[in-house]
């Protein structure tokens, strides 16, 4: 199973945001996909799919069908197979980050996705500069 690179965030951002990665699936390339449950939300961004197929489920439904997702914690395992070639963006945050930052109910993302545009579209987000800017 390929995992991705992953990095730390700037200083500045690391009360919000615990890590970040790429990764990087070759053409006609197949690979399993797993994530243990987790206590971070993030966002998912797919750059490259050229064969639409990301198969990602959470107790046997689809857990993200879309190119961009605003993801929750999970209790149960992700799982599923990436069909290359495909690039992803993965965001992770600290606990309490995409509440923070974004005004989340996170309760409302517990096993589950939204597409990424419709959840950034009118939010407000508070930057790290402690002033609040609309989007």
């Amino acid at each position: 199973m390929k995992e991705p690179i992953n990095y730390l965030p700037a200083p500045e951002l690391q009360a919000y945001i615990a890590t970040y990665g790429i990764l990087e699936i070759q053409e006609n390339i197949t690979e399993p996909y797993f994530s243990s449950p987790l206590g971070l939300s993030g966002f998912i961004l797919q750059t490259t799919n050229t064969q639409n197929k990301v198969i990602a489920k959470l107790m046997e439904d689809d857990f993200f069908t879309d190119n961009a997702v605003v993801t929750g914690q999970v209790t149960q395992p992700v799982y599923g197979q990436i069909t290359g070639e495909v690039r992803s963006i993965l965001v992770f945050f600290q606990p309490l980050g995409m509440h923070q930052l974004f005004g989340t109910d996170m309760a409302t993302l517990t096993n589950n996705s939204a597409s990424l545009h419709n959840f950034l579209g009118s939010k407000k987000s508070r930057i790290p500069d402690g002033k609040t800017h609309r989007q």
